[in-house]
């Protein structure tokens, strides 16, 4: 998606609710069905609190790891990574888990990608993919390397912007790192970016599901991101 697409989103649909929110063409979701690890697609029981933290230090702590058509997710060098081959897709690494309401955060940068930094990275929740038939679902929290970020909704592959893009200061541009808090709770979703509350929306789609890291670019050539201190914690 060009920067003049994302721009005029921003203009003409600047809206709180998910009622009025703007019907977008996003990037086409194209993975090739993968083993992955098996892991309950149903809400848990959880009986007490959730704490999750990860640095990505150890390779085997459970994030996804594979080679796809459009990208590649794993770790490296302490961190993990996410890559894009080219424009207009997306790639993303699930944990694996199901959860209900959550605060997610995560340290996100942009490690190499195009020289307008028109890319997008970020952080989903209540996520749920069919392999089969490559439809993806929950929430993605995305800051661009130019200065923007938005909240999405995914339904059956479809996307749908509920607060965003909007350019903010808050943004760590280029190859800054950008403290990534994500809040989904309820109806209500928030999204922190380098401690600044920058959108608030809400939304009843989706109350559970997985959480994953994800990125795209805009423009021709390979982009990747790397996310580290990764952390996770329920009611």
């Amino acid at each position: 998606m060009r920067r003049w697409n994302r721009v005029g989103i921003a203009l003409l649909a600047f809206v709180l609710f998910p009622a009025s929110a703007c019907q977008i063409m996003d990037p086409v979701i194209r993975r090739t069905t993968t083993p992955v690890p098996e892991w309950v697609s149903s809400p848990r029981e959880y009986t007490t609190p959730v704490s999750l933290f990860d640095d990505f230090s150890d390779p085997t702590s459970g994030w996804e790891i594979g080679d796809y058509s459009v990208g590649s997710v794993g770790y490296a060098e302490g961190e993990y990574f996410v890559r894009v081959e080219d424009k207009d897709v997306f790639t993303w690494g699930q944990q694996f888990e199901y959860f209900g309401d959550v605060t997610i955060e995560v340290t996100a940068r942009q490690a190499s990608g195009p020289e307008n930094n028109n890319t997008g990275y970020g952080v989903m929740c209540r996520v749920n993919y069919d392999a089969e038939v490559g439809e993806l679902e929950g929430y993605a929290f995305l800051v661009s390397a130019d200065g923007y970020y938005v909240i999405t909704r995914y339904v059956s592959g479809n996307s749908s912007n509920l607060d965003g893009w909007n350019v903010s200061n808050a943004v760590r541009q280029g190859s800054g790192s950008n403290q990534l808090q994500v809040i989904c709770e309820g109806e209500r979703l928030l999204f922190y970016l380098n401690g600044v509350r920058v959108a608030e929306t809400w939304d009843d789609s989706f109350s559970s599901g997985d959480v994953a890291l994800i990125g795209t670019t805009y423009e021709s050539g390979a982009a990747e991101f790397r996310f580290d201190n990764f952390s996770l914690s329920t009611p």
